[in-house]
Order: C-alpha cells, then structure tokens, then sequence
C-alpha cells in the first residue's frame, strides 16, 4: 500500500514570496526538509500539486518552472529526502501567454492535478492527504474524495506532529 502527502508548493513546502522560478528566492518552509526526510524513510511518497499562474501571466516559463523543481528534488536530496512527482498547472484564464490563458480543468480548486496524480501512481484516496495554505488546496482535496488540511504555520513539521499525521505516515 502506499502512502503519500499531497503538498501545495508555494505556501507549504516553501514560504510563498510570490511569483517565483528563481532558486535564488526560494526559502524553504521551516521543517520541511526534515519532513522530506522522514517521508524518504519512512516510504511515504511526496508529490507537489501546484498552481504556476505567471506561466500564463509571462512572468516566467514552463521551462524555468521545471528546472526549479529539478533544483529543489536536487536540495532535498541532499538532505536524504525526495519528491516523488510535481503536478504543474500553467494556466490563468486573464493571462497574456497563449496557449496557457484559458480556463482550464487543472487549476485548483479544480480536481484534475491531484486525480491525475493519483492515478499516475496508484495511489488509494484512503492513504492520501492533500495539505495546502489556502482554501482552493483543500477544497480540490475534498472534490478528489481525499482528506484534506489547510497548513497555516511556521513549522511544517510541527504541525503535521500536531495533526497526527506522523502516526499515519509509520
């Protein structure tokens, strides 16, 4: 069986300083790291399920969109963790980027990133948690049949000792 968190990026797994491809800008979410690691250990896959909205506002690109996660999974890593998929959606219908101003099927609080995510890797809804910073992440959670919980503090790793979620993860 296998058991993953669900993680909004910007906002959970690194504090939210807006718009945002540059490593330089990154600030990890303080236990984060920590958290990867015991994840890595402890078997429980991590995957990101992301909004990129300045994709379709041209702020940045797609590209530079992957090769920051490239650059994040190659931090966490480091540290004995991993991120087992990002879930990337591009689109902002008032965007000025064709072909990603649309309104699309993707963007949370639409449910289609953590569906897709869990088909891809056979995940059971019964052993998955979405957890984001903002109510759209814990809604698309619930429109996906999975648990759901809206993260709104300092330490990542604190908290999720908090909501027990640890215990699950054994």
């Amino acid at each position: 069986m296998i058991k993953a968190l669900l993680l909004d990026r910007d906002g959970v797994v690194n504090v939210d300083v807006g718009y945002n491809s540059n490593p330089q800008k990154l600030i990890w979410t303080t236990g984060f790291l920590e958290l990867s690691r015991l994840c890595n250990l402890h078997k429980v896959k991590i995957f990101i399920i992301t909004n990129q909205s300045g994709i379709a506002r041209g702020y940045f690109s797609l590209n530079d969109v992957n090769k920051l996660h490239k650059w994040m999974n190659k931090e966490i890593n480091n540290v004995g963790g991993i991120i087992n998929g990002f879930y990337v959606c591009p689109h902002y219908k008032k965007g000025n980027v064709i072909p990603y101003s649309i309104d699309c099927n993707c963007r949370k609080p639409k449910p289609m990133l953590i569906k897709n995510c869990m088909r891809d890797n056979n995940l059971n809804k019964d052993d998955v948690v979405m957890i984001g910073d903002k109510l759209t992440d814990v809604e698309a959670g619930q429109r996906s049949g999975i648990h759901s919980l809206l993260f709104n503090e300092e330490n990542l790793l604190n908290w999720i000792s908090k909501q027990n979620i640890l215990n699950w993860l054994r």
